[in-house]
């Protein structure tokens, strides 16, 4: 069977991979978070790029059994190169990220891709840049964002942030009995109404913030740009030849991995069956989820598939609110609302 005849026969099921992508990366997401528990993230790291190796002889498996024909060329490898080296180094900086903060912090933050890819797909790939697409792209972004803009540890908006020009009250006056705990109606001030915004000012309240979010930027940047280099890989070949060509690339950036640890003191410490076990789900769940999404691109619009995929918070926030034991609140209530919108406006 050609590549195009094959294309022809699976575009019907174009939503059910785009589904399967969603899903598979949305569990992703908590096995991660659970393997960071007892880990280091270049530990997690470094577990993840092994895992490579039991993949390789069963996608060549995969290859003769449904495309004798296949074969790899050198566009193909160059992008499929590509794709793994921005996408190993977004991983890294996520997988940093993650252990300095909540799940849904980091996921939400680093959901945002879809714009890089949406604007580089409009310049490079001469892909339609309709107005209802970028609407919804913008409302994804927005909520997973929003969704970001929360403490699990405190759900309510913060409301005795310090006031300029006015001391806090000390702990002394606090248990004092004779110490007015009535506010002043002169100086009472109206409640905000923007409940996201003191949200917001709480998250950048945090120590280290400026780091979070420049993580969390160049992340966006490197899964954009992954999400067009992947696009111009299944052009120049089979999903499965694709993905094949990235876990060949991940293979060989093992060794340089591993020089740059050695390089820089890190001794890893891969002995723990906790670190295994969930590395290992996390790369079925990647492997599932990235085949899927490549035989999407296969079908449909880069700018199409990236972003209705990165709606995978969604589904990793309420499972998260089970397996995390993280909190629920209005305030990602009303991020979520965005997201789904915009999927449905894309």
């Amino acid at each position: 069977m050609s590549f195009a005849s094959m294309s022809d026969s699976l575009s019907g099921l174009l939503p059910f991979y785009v589904f399967v992508a969603t899903a598979a990366w949305g569990l992703w997401g908590i096995f991660d978070k659970l393997a960071l528990e007892r880990s280091q993230p270049k530990d997690v790291f470094l577990a993840t790029t092994l895992f490579a190796l039991p993949q390789i002889p069963l996608l060549l498996f995969m290859l003769y059994w449904s495309q004798p024909q296949w074969q790899l060329t050198p566009s193909l490898l160059i992008y499929a190169g590509l794709s793994s080296l921005v996408s190993s180094l977004g991983m890294m900086l996520y997988l940093d990220s993650m252990k300095r903060t909540d799940t849904t912090v980091i996921l939400s933050l680093t959901a945002a891709y879809p714009l890089v890819t949406q604007i580089v797909c409009f310049f490079f790939l001469e892909e339609t840049f309709s107005a209802g697409r970028a609407l919804g792209a913008v409302f994804i972004a927005s909520g997973v964002v929003v969704i970001g803009l929360t403490d699990n540890s405190s759900p309510q908006p913060i409301t005795n942030l310090p006031q300029p020009g006015k001391p806090e009250p000390s702990s002394n006056q606090e248990s004092d009995p004779s110490f007015n705990h009535e506010p002043d109606p002169s100086s009472e001030q109206k409640p905000e109404r923007l409940p996201v915004l003191r949200s917001a000012l709480r998250l950048f309240l945090r120590p280290g913030l400026g780091r979070l979010f420049l993580s969390a930027m160049v992340v966006n940047v490197c899964w954009g740009l992954k999400g067009v280099f992947e696009k111009l890989s299944v052009q120049h070949g089979t999903p499965l030849e694709s993905y094949f060509s990235e876990c060949l690339t991940n293979l060989a950036l093992l060794l340089p991995v591993l020089l740059w640890f050695f390089w820089s003191g890190f001794k890893p410490r891969l002995k723990s069956k906790h670190l295994w076990r969930y590395t290992g789900l996390s790369e079925l769940a990647l492997a599932v989820g990235g085949i899927s999404y490549l035989t999407a691109l296969s079908l449909a619009p880069a700018s199409y598939v990236v972003t209705i995929t990165s709606t995978y918070p969604l589904l990793m926030y309420f499972i998260a609110l089970f397996v995390l034991n993280e909190k629920f609140n209005r305030i990602r209530l009303f991020g979520i609302v965005c997201i789904v919108v915009g999927g449905l406006i894309v």
